[in-house]
Parts: C-alpha cells; structure tokens; sequence
C-alpha cells in the first residue's frame, strides 16, 4: 500500500485485515497477551497501537489504570479515539515515534507492543525496545504480541500473501535475543495458535529509584 500505514486507506482497512491474520480470533489472542500481567498496573502504554483494539482491551481489563496508545500515524489514531469514545474508555492518544517518545523514564507498570515488529527494520526494533527499557519503571512487565518468527521462516508464500515489506528479515531474527540485549531479564516466548507467538520480559530492579511522579499527558 502506497504510503504504508501513514495513510487514510490503512486505517479504515487495518481491523479487517488483521482479524483475517490472527485466526480463530483476535480477540481472544490478544486477550492471551493479558495473561502474562501480572498485579494490577497503574499505568500502561501501547507501543504502535494503531488503531486502538489492543488499547482498548488493556483499559477495559485494568479501568483503574491511565492508559496511553501511542503510533505515529494521524489516521490510525483518529480511528483509535473514535473507538474509544464509542466503547466510552478513556484512554489517552499520542502521535509519535515508538523509539523515541520523550515521555518520562521509569513512569510505567507496563508496556505492550502488538503486532509491530514485523512491520519495521530490525535496527529500529532495537531501538524501540531500549526505549521500553528507559520507559519501564524497575520491575516493569514488557508484553510483546507478535508474528511466530520460527514458522515464518520457513513459511514465504504467507509473507508474500499480506506483501510485508520487512517480514522476510524479521522472520529470519528473535524477539527474544533482542529484548534480552535490551537488558531485560526473565525473558521468555511462547507461542500462541499458528502464526503468533508472545515474548515477555521484566526490567531490572535497581536499588535506589526515584519515586514515579504522576504521568502529565494529554488527550488527543
């Protein structure tokens, strides 16, 4: 699609598409994702929330909490807000870069990243997730949803069906070596129906950490 995700065509398309991607159910896969969190977070952002479903599901799960959804495209956002309103959540909505966001360090519980990896180079993983690292306050959950690298190395004709540009070399690495890198400790993946597969990890405790002040945001 001419422009990526940074036009209006994708964000009136994403949700067909990508329940058709996430068989039997993407609501029920999503909601897997949630399983992995524990306690009851106070604040929690998803990183390249598109156009709000996995946004939607952590503020109906956790409504004590501030959630914050996050992407950089305009259009997916304002499709995000729409649901929201219409679901009568309130979540907070932001324009911006996933690798740097400039919202405060260590001022989340938790931080989920949903089906974008695949959809970005490899280097600017990386940097998203070093941005999680400065983002998670110690002892943080990091939740990443996304596509089963292992069986799509050895599945081309899928990558070819939804023409992703960079799945080919997202298949070829590991989310978990990645966020292990980042400096994540407790890292773990399984992996859930065919195709997707959910990486956790935990930042580290440092003795010492200042006290969080509360999150200054605004809605979009």
């Amino acid at each position: 699609m001419e422009g990526g995700y940074l036009c209006k065509e994708a964000a009136v398309t994403y949700d067909a598409v990508t329940a058709f991607a996430s068989p039997p159910s993407e609501t029920r896969l999503r909601q897997q994702a949630l399983t992995s969190i524990q306690g009851q977070p106070q604040r929690i952002l998803d990183l390249g929330c598109g156009t709000g479903s996995m946004t939607l599901i952590l503020k109906a799960a956790y409504p004590q909490a501030e959630v914050i959804g996050l992407d950089l495209s305009p259009y997916m956002l304002c499709h995000a807000q729409h649901k929201s309103q219409k679901a009568q959540l309130n979540i907070h909505w932001l324009h911006g870069l996933a690798e740097a966001t400039d919202l405060e360090a260590h001022s989340f519980d938790v931080i989920t990243l949903c089906m974008v990896f695949h959809e970005m180079p490899p280097h600017i993983s990386r940097l998203v997730l070093q941005e999680c690292r400065r983002l998670l306050q110690p002892g943080g959950q990091l939740i990443i949803l996304d596509g089963n690298q292992n069986r799509l190395r050895h599945a081309d004709w899928l990558i070819r069906l939804f023409r992703e540009p960079y799945s080919t070399v997202y298949a070829q690495e590991s989310i978990q070596d990645w966020t292990t890198e980042a400096g994540f400790e407790n890292v773990s993946t399984r992996y859930l129906g065919w195709i997707h597969q959910l990486t956790v990890g935990t930042c580290p405790t440092f003795p010492g950490e200042p006290t969080l002040k509360p999150l200054q945001t605004n809605s979009a």
